[in-house]
């Protein structure tokens, strides 16, 4: 499989852009989608190149009535049978190229990784701009507007909302900005946002994502089976190299919801040396206002939630890596070993040898069961 040439097939115009481009070429800016659909029906599916037919009353009546009807039958949300063929769980597609598709939002999860170029994305108001590398989780219910430059080739993939969850949403258990995030975005209507994770020229993940495109637009045999298993590694590459290279992108203003996930952030990436002073410097706010954010909306004091990210660290080198106790001690900003020992029984209920011991032992349980 030539990923090569499934690349250069992406970047190659398809026919709604090429109608699209010729539109742009005339009148200087995008054709939107609603009067794409007129003009192919006026013209019988051809392309004639002639968008007079645009320009009259009776067009714009009917482009509005088309518009009109979406609404009414998907109340402005796309449902997955749209998308989605029957007993298949993803959907890949190319970003498309001069066709302004308008503002929407979806009952799935929609990933879109940029390969090339440039696009603009809408998250409510404000306006998001990707680089090449970056990709972007839209959960069900983020009215979002994206944008694709005349140079952009990306790729967008669907997946079930079930899916997401049966599968993806496990992931998360570990980072709990992470678990907080999705259990927000799938359970508070209110809380309307996109994350996206910067990774930059990832040879690895880009050929995964080309080679799934391939398999689905080649529809080999099992290519459903197989998409959906690469995807399943694909999160927790995912996760492993990119979540502290990550951005949330409001939709609605929340901000008690916008400023613990900021604060939440923070600490996990400065889990080793945070402090409250500093903290409450870095987001220009008094020690006891940060206290009460955080206690309002975690039900924890500072100390409890920076002990809680240190010993979620410190776990996940227990398990990863042959460093010494003393070495994750340290690693995570205990600076006495004692003290580590009793935060992580009072959190775990056990020693961190104990619990180091026990997981290896039920890894090792469940790989010889299988």
């Amino acid at each position: 499989m030539d990923l090569l040439d499934i690349y250069n097939r992406l970047k190659a115009l398809e026919f709604y852009e090429q109608v699209g481009r010729d539109y742009y070429l005339q009148k200087g800016s995008y054709i939107d989608y609603y009067e794409l659909m007129y003009y192919l029906d006026a013209a019988r599916g051809e392309h004639t190149g002639d968008f007079s037919c645009l320009d009259t009353a009776h067009a714009r009546q009917a482009v509005g009535l088309l518009y009109e009807r979406f609404e009414h039958e998907y109340s402005g949300s796309l449902p997955e049978q749209l998308f989605m063929p029957e007993r298949k769980n993803v959907q890949l597609e190319h970003l498309l190229r001069y066709v302004d598709i308008h503002a929407h939002k979806h009952d799935f999860f929609e990933m879109v990784f940029l390969l090339e170029g440039q696009c603009v994305h809408e998250v409510g108001s404000r306006e998001v701009y990707p680089q090449p590398g970056d990709i972007t989780i839209i959960p069900p219910g983020v009215p979002h507007h994206l944008f694709a430059r005349p140079d952009c080739v990306g790729i967008t993939v669907k997946l079930r909302k079930s899916t997401f969850e049966s599968v993806f949403y496990g992931l998360f258990r570990e980072s709990s900005v992470l678990a907080r995030y999705f259990s927000r975005t799938l359970h508070e209507p209110g809380f309307l946002s996109c994350l996206t994770f910067h990774c930059g020229n990832d040879i690895f993940m880009r050929q995964q994502l080309l080679y799934m495109y391939a398999q689905q637009e080649q529809g080999l045999p099992y290519a459903a089976d197989i998409i959906e298993g690469l995807l399943s590694a694909f999160f927790p590459y995912l996760l492993q190299n990119y979540e502290e290279q990550m951005d949330i992108s409001e939709s609605v203003p929340d901000a008690l919801g916008r400023r613990l996930l900021d604060i939440e952030n923070y600490l996990r990436l400065n889990y080793r040396t945070a402090t409250l002073d500093g903290a409450a410097r870095h987001f220009y706010l008094s020690r006891s206002y940060l206290s009460t954010l955080i206690h309002k909306g975690t039900g924890c004091t500072f100390s409890q939630l920076l002990r809680k990210f240190r010993l979620m660290k410190a776990e996940q080198l227990l398990v990863q890596t042959d460093m010494k106790l003393e070495e994750i001690c340290e690693s995570v900003g205990y600076k006495d070993v004692t003290q580590f020992i009793r935060s992580f029984k009072a959190m775990y209920g056990q020693t961190p040898r104990n619990w180091q011991w026990r997981q290896t032992a039920e890894r090792t349980r469940v790989y010889d069961n299988q």
